[in-house]
């Protein structure tokens, strides 16, 4: 028997039941999207903490904000893509099993809306498009997408990719009176949609790793290291390309200065310590250090 267990069709019929949806599009006001305030506190930016940094006018700052901004809706996006291309497929299977085909479908829905209002604020900021390394990270794109949504490995993914993400938003609900406040309501109705996806990650991960024989539990602390030390060095150092478009030229010195950051490097410490926390808590160790 796989995760999704009669226990589990259960749970997923009780989340069913009581999850109300809102097309999160409506949940912003878009009027109040600008880009005379900060789209993230400056102690969230690559460069914070550094002369160079500390130099710089607000309004070079608050443009590094945005664009970092912008690199984190890239990453969601991207994150989103693979898991809704793995329900959809899995949507063979699930119709056997109408709990979890309707579970499915209510993540479908809430995943794509989320999507829609990320491409929305890059549309609507009418700023260029960042690049990233995302779809270039070949574990995390390969597991994404091969891995059986009834497993183990499927969830540990889910549930490291969803964590990440949602302490940012976090950080920027810690923040209202400095953040835009459309940027505000956007992590505000993120971070409520997650902790039920959040939640449910975690359920069948600590179902599925009960099950585990020792040699299973190393190749997937194996897989998931890489996955975070790949996830973490995009995630968290962009593109020289991002601080050309801020306007910090040659991008290239400025993402040199981002990798030496000794501010950067604590804050991404202290971001990931409950993650690791929570995995840790379900028997997989990882770490995470600077490349």
């Amino acid at each position: 028997m796989g995760l999704l267990s009669v226990k589990s069709a259960e749970i997923l019929e009780r989340l069913n039941q009581h999850r109300i949806y809102q097309d999160p599009i409506n949940r912003v006001n878009w009027l109040r999207l600008n880009l005379d305030d900060y789209w993230l506190p400056e102690e969230a930016l690559s460069l914070y903490g550094i002369t160079e940094f500390m130099a710089l006018s607000p309004e070079q700052r608050k443009a590094l904000s945005h664009f970092e901004y912008l690199h984190f809706l890239e990453a969601q996006i991207w994150l989103e893509g693979l898991f809704m291309e793995r329900l959809s497929l899995s949507a063979s299977y699930a119709r056997k099993n109408i709990a979890l085909l309707k579970y499915h479908l209510n993540e479908l829905r809430e995943q794509a809306g989320h999507s829609l209002v990320f491409a929305e604020i890059i549309q609507r900021s009418g700023l260029p498009r960042v690049a990233t390394r995302f779809h270039d990270l070949g574990w995390m794109n390969w597991f994404a997408r091969h891995s059986s949504v009834d497993s183990v490995t499927f969830w540990l993914t889910a549930m490291l990719s969803q964590e990440i993400p949602d302490r940012i938003n976090r950080v920027i609900r810690q923040n209202k009176n400095t953040i835009c406040p459309a940027i505000f309501d956007v992590a505000t109705f993120h971070t409520v949609d997650e902790v039920r996806h959040i939640s449910f990650s975690r359920r069948m991960v600590d179902a599925g790793v009960k099950e585990l024989s020792s040699g299973r539990a190393f190749v997937i602390r194996f897989i998931l290291q890489r996955m975070l030390n790949q996830f973490a060095d995009a995630y968290f150092y962009p593109e020289p390309g991002l601080y050309d478009f801020a306007g910090l030229v040659p991008g290239r010195s400025w993402a040199s200065l981002a990798r030496k950051n000794p501010h950067r490097i604590q804050f991404i410490r202290q971001h990931l310590a409950g993650v690791l926390h929570n995995l840790q808590q379900v028997g997989v160790p990882l770490t995470w250090r600077p490349r």
